[in-house]
Formats: structure tokens, C-alpha cells, sequence
């Protein structure tokens, strides 16, 4: 696995035990990667697993009035959306 990915995946875990936000931004590059097989293992069952993580963290963060992150989250949905369907094989 390459550097940044192992970053990502100790914000995230450093950060689930202070904002939503950090976590969530987190789960969503983790999403991203494992959609990507950027720098680790391309898995849909994982960047899923990643992207629901970053839209429950992102959705939190939004309803705390920190709405700068819309956008990412908007991100995180449409990434969950793509993952759901690419494990389901239903196009």
C-alpha cells in the first residue's frame, strides 16, 4: 500500500474519536482509492464500505451546519450509489 493511502487510513482512524468531518472526509478518499485501486487493492465491497462510512460522517458534519462539506458529500452518495451497483451486477 502506498503512503498516502496508510495517511488516510490513520486520519480516519485518529479521527473517529473527534469531528465527523474528519473521519468522513477520510472514508471518502478511502472510498475513493479502493474505487480507484489507487494505491491499495481495488475492491467495490470495500470502497462501499468506505463511501457508507463517508456519507454517515459527511451527513452528520452537514447537520452540525458545516456546510462547506455538502459537496463532498454529494461525492460520497454518488460514490456509494456506483459501488452498490458494480456489487450488485445490476446495470
Amino acid at each position: 500500500m502506498d503512503r498516502a493511502y496508510q495517511w488516510y487510513r490513520r486520519a480516519y482512524d485518529v479521527g473517529k474519536s473527534d469531528s465527523s468531518v474528519y473521519w468522513g472526509s477520510a472514508a471518502l478518499r478511502l472510498g475513493k482509492a479502493h474505487d480507484e485501486g489507487e494505491d491499495c487493492t481495488q475492491s467495490f465491497q470495500e470502497s462501499k464500505g468506505w463511501y457508507s462510512r463517508a456519507v454517515v460522517g459527511l451527513s452528520a458534519a452537514v447537520r452540525e451546519g458545516d456546510s462547506w462539506y455538502r459537496g463532498a458529500l454529494k461525492s460520497a452518495e454518488a460514490g456509494l450509489a456506483r459501488a452498490e451497483q458494480e456489487v450488485s451486477g445490476k446495470y
